[in-house]
């Protein structure tokens, strides 16, 4: 996951992370990369295709500003298993991965990422 917004209508308005080229981990997006879409509630997942851009395109842009037209709802839907999901890293509020043993980081607010795209703070 390298973006993240509450849905709101009429307007939802997402920014999305680029890949930071100090880290040895991608932790973002790189130019031109596709980014794809997904509407997560407590119990599921569904995809969702832009098929109309007012302004940009789906390729990640460095400062890019890109408009969605026409949104397509794909009807799959995948029920989320919150008791099976595994822990993918832990990243600080700027979303960088941290070592819990490292002493640095004692004491500070640490987020836990999960396999389902669910975080979770510390």
């Amino acid at each position: 996951m390298v973006g993240s917004a509450i849905y709101s209508s009429p307007v939802t308005v997402v920014t999305v992370w680029g890949d930071d080229a100090t880290t040895t981990s991608k932790d973002g997006m790189v130019v031109s990369e596709s980014v794809s879409f997904k509407v997560w509630n407590t119990n599921e997942v569904s995809d969702f295709t832009v098929s109309k851009w007012i302004e940009g395109s789906s390729s990640y842009q460095v400062d890019g500003i890109s408009v969605a037209s026409t949104i397509e709802t794909n009807n799959t839907i995948t029920e989320l298993n919150t008791t099976e999901r595994v822990l993918v890293k832990v990243i600080n509020v700027l979303g960088q991965e941290v070592n819990l043993d490292d002493e640095p980081f004692k004491g500070t607010v640490l987020f836990n990422v999960y396999d389902d795209g669910s975080v979770k703070d510390l």
